[in-house]
């Protein structure tokens, strides 16, 4: 639930890249945890993806015409199928002071309500399900390596509403014998039982949203549960014998000390999860925290406490163990998120549900944010009359996106892969845009044994690739595999390095 990745406007300069990649909020969508975990190319904030849910839309590049013949389209992209789906479950009891997601605010259950919260859900999961009939009637199928179920608080609905999902997309794909099926969930809003109903149903990896230890935190953002309900949740999660499920917390919340937020580092570490997201909280128009607080002011922390904050986290989670392997996000090893991979190595995936984005055929596209025009889109999409078959890829996004989402991976952008899918002129751009920072250390260089290279070698690689239109990677000349950004250093500057790589680009 917290972040998301915010949407960017096509600008003409690289000043469009001047956003922190570094703080996703709910990840591209978050519910209870997990949207945050999505992401895409655009310069964001990034604290579901999970990550919450795919964002709409890209952060632009060069035109065409200013690249001119540089970039070539990457090879077979249209005729990769996607093996991951993210599904979008708006529910939630109420909306949370910092969220701006799609939601349908659903309100306490009771003996009054049930019956219409039933009749709502049971309504969605239909139209989920029959867009997905829909989609898959245009684009072909393959088995399914991740499932994601971000929102919106998914724990809210029952596990039979999930069961009736899967079998639907089982029926349609088919699951990989090691298939990722993720589900966030928000403390309060389910118990042991109905976590096995879950995990009955084939959910093997759980997304706790548990954003803060601190009670009055938890008041302050407009939270459901409290800190009885996180105690009993992790419980229950331990007593199913689940062992890859993932906690969620929120930095530079309002009034959040340094000493609350080691607290809740340290209660984070102590509830063994396998793998642990933290996302700083952006403070998005629309909100209430936007109505009530201004970014950098207090009671918000300053950048400087907002960069402490995360500089301490990765110390304190890389000490326990925890790699940090993507800007928001830790884990032990065996346990990175799968499905958050797919968005952070730019592949395709379906996307289904309200306000959702789907990633294929090398294009993004959302669905409405408002429950009757989802539904109206899915019977146009039922009637033929959906424009998703036409898509055709944008070559020159692909290559930002590609670029923007690599540099928040801790291996960072693979320069092979990326040479052979947009060819040698932007890479060779995209290197030498990056040497001022392998020398000021704030981006690191690997060779194929990733040991680090000097900036005196990537020049060297620089020359060789532009002089080497054709070249073959296993010429010893070319002696750079990766380049990332440094942790925690050049993550903090994401967004000042992204912005002087487009700047370099051509045109």
């Amino acid at each position: 639930k917290m972040m998301k990745a915010t949407t960017t406007p096509l600008l003409s300069s690289a000043a469009a890249a001047a956003h922190l990649l570094l703080l996703p909020a709910a990840g591209f969508s978050h519910g209870g945890g997990g949207s945050r975990s999505h992401a895409s190319a655009f310069a964001y904030r990034m604290l579901s993806s999970s990550s919450c849910f795919p964002p709409p839309s890209l952060l632009p590049v060069c035109s065409a015409s200013q690249k001119g013949a540089s970039i070539a389209p990457p090879p077979c992209s249209l005729h990769v199928l996607p093996t991951s789906v993210y599904v979008h479950l708006p529910f939630c009891k109420r909306r949370c002071f910092y969220c701006d997601f799609p939601i349908v605010a659903v309100g306490e259950r009771s003996s009054l309500t049930g019956t219409h919260i039933d009749s709502v859900m049971e309504n969605y999961v239909e139209f989920i399900s029959r867009e997905m009939v829909a989609t898959f009637n245009v684009f072909p199928a393959s088995p399914l390596k991740t499932v994601f179920f971000g929102g919106g608080t998914p724990s809210l609905l029952p596990p039979s509403l999930f069961e009736r999902i899967l079998k639907t997309l089982e029926g349609l794909c088919g699951f990989d014998s090691s298939v990722e099926i993720s589900l966030e969930m928000d403390p309060g809003t389910f118990d042991l039982t109905s976590l096995n109903g879950f995990m009955g149903c084939g959910v093997n990896r759980v997304s706790l949203g548990v954003q803060t230890f601190q009670e009055e935190l938890l008041r302050a953002c407009g939270r459901s549960h409290g800190l009885r309900e996180i105690c009993e949740a992790i419980g229950a999660i331990h007593a199913s014998g689940l062992k890859n499920w993932s906690l969620d917390l929120i930095s530079s919340l309002p009034h959040q000390t340094f000493e609350m937020w080691k607290e809740s580092l340290r209660r984070a570490v102590d509830s063994d999860p396998a793998h642990i997201s933290v996302y700083d909280l952006q403070v998005e128009e629309g909100t209430k925290f936007w109505q009530w607080y201004k970014p950098g002011q207090s009671p918000l922390p300053s950048e400087e406490k907002a960069a402490l904050f995360y500089k301490f986290a990765s110390s304190a989670l890389k000490e326990a163990s925890y790699q940090h392997y993507e800007i928001s996000n830790y884990a032990k090893k065996g346990y990175q998120c799968k499905h958050n991979l797919i968005y952070w190595q730019n592949l395709p995936y379906h996307a289904f549900g309200l306000g959702s984005t789907s990633y294929v055929r090398g294009l993004r596209f959302p669905r409405p944010k408002k429950l009757k025009e989802y539904y109206d889109f899915v019977q146009d999409l039922e009637a033929g009359s959906g424009w998703i078959a036409n898509v055709k890829e944008d070559i020159d996004e692909n290559a930002c996106d590609t670029l923007m989402l690599s540099l928040r991976l801790a291996r960072g952008l693979d320069i092979r892969d990326f040479a052979t899918k947009f060819g040698s002129h932007l890479t060779s751009c995209v290197i030498k845009s990056l040497i001022p920072f392998v020398k000021s250390g704030h981006a690191v260089a690997l060779d194929p044994d990733d040991q680090p290279l000097c900036s005196e070698a990537l020049s060297q690689t620089c020359q060789f690739v532009e002089d080497n239109s054709s070249w073959s990677w296993s010429e010893d000349q070319c002696k750079v595999v990766s380049i990332g950004l440094s942790d925690p250093e050049g993550f903090l500057f994401s967004n000042e390095i992204i912005s002087s790589v487009f700047s370099s680009l051509p045109g």
